[in-house]
């Protein structure tokens, strides 16, 4: 099955009327170092919808990078999960992406992994979890031929409410292949500057072992300042 099928069978609880629906849009400037260095526009939308004991997520993101007016990189990141809470603290889920940047020599990257994941801890003003899965990926890079890979997947994230209008959320996961080991990890602080109105910093490392099409180890930092809209 197409990754394309995975995202529309995962908005289809959408359409029903009952549920809770949340989204979050941002838009902002991106400056990134390491093996690359350079400043971009970035746009990001993150939803989310429960229904019962099912949550929907869909996280697609947009940066578009010019360097002398060229357009050097243009991602975009299509993230989704649909998970099921058999539990108070336990749940399954599995979670299609897909990747694409032309221009920095990306055709697609594809991933589908289905795990397992716990909240290991909850309190008024901190809540994280944990997740464990497997999966596969297949990546195509401009002029070359599709690799196939099994992925192993571990990830820990939660967000902590320091208090009214101040937010910390991170992020840490790591994508475990036979030729390569890919490790993400990204911490925000968001102010709130008015109703449903946020001033997001974001800071996001991003670790390639072996980089198909970059010739071996890619390590790049990238820090984000957005204004972030939520509904």
């Amino acid at each position: 099955m197409k990754a394309n099928t995975y995202f529309v069978a995962a908005l289809l609880p959408c359409i029903a009327n009952a549920g809770d629906f949340t989204a979050e849009s941002e838009i902002g400037s991106t400056f990134t170092f390491g093996n690359t260095e350079s400043q971009s526009v970035n746009f990001a939308l993150d939803t989310r919808y429960r229904v019962g004991q099912m949550q929907f997520s869909l996280n697609p993101s947009w940066i578009r990078t010019k360097t002398a007016g060229e357009i050097v990189s243009e991602r975009i990141d299509i993230a989704s999960q649909a998970r099921y809470e058999f539990s108070k603290y336990n749940y399954t889920f599995v979670e299609p992406n897909w990747q694409r940047d032309r221009p920095n020599g990306l055709e697609s990257q594809t991933s589908v992994v289905v795990g397992m994941g716990r909240y290991l801890g909850s309190s008024d003003s901190l809540t994280w979890e944990g997740e464990l899965g497997y999966g596969l990926q297949t990546e195509t890079n401009v002029g070359a031929d599709a690799v196939e890979d099994s992925i192993g997947y571990l990830a820990l994230k939660g967000k902590s409410q320091l208090s009214d209008n101040i937010r910390l959320d991170f992020k840490v996961g790591s994508k475990l292949a036979e030729e390569n080991v890919e490790t993400k990890a990204k911490f925000s602080a968001s102010v709130e500057l008015g109703e449903s109105m946020w001033l997001r910093v974001a800071n996001t490392l991003k670790h390639n072992t072996n980089k198909v099409g970059f010739g071996g180890e890619k390590y790049d930092s990238t820090l984000s300042l957005s204004l972030v809209q939520s509904w």
